[in-house]
């Protein structure tokens, strides 16, 4: 982890260290987190104004996560999304 923050330097403003424990006896789990979640302190880098800000919405589009990837995942993303949606027209729920 340390190379990492060294390597990216803002990553330190963006990516909060949880660990996250699980403990087994049997059936029996108990899970710790540390730091507590409530005291993880999560927001914005400053002076990064973000798409939301400048238009007031958040883009949750296709083309908005899809921009700057390769043509090949972009290939696999659309073959997964037409199997996917033949799957939902053969099995009605």
């Amino acid at each position: 982890l340390l190379e990492m923050i060294d390597t990216y330097t803002e990553w330190s403003k963006m990516v909060k260290l949880l660990v996250l424990k699980e403990y087994r006896s049997n059936e029996d789990k108990l899970l710790s987190l540390s730091p507590d979640f409530e005291s993880v302190v999560l927001g914005e880098i400053s002076g990064v104004k973000t798409e939301e800000d400048t238009t007031g919405r958040v883009p949750h589009t296709e083309e908005y996560h899809l921009d700057g990837v390769s043509l090949e995942v972009k290939e696999i993303y659309q073959a997964i999304k037409s199997s996917l949606l033949e799957f939902r027209t053969i099995n009605v729920f």
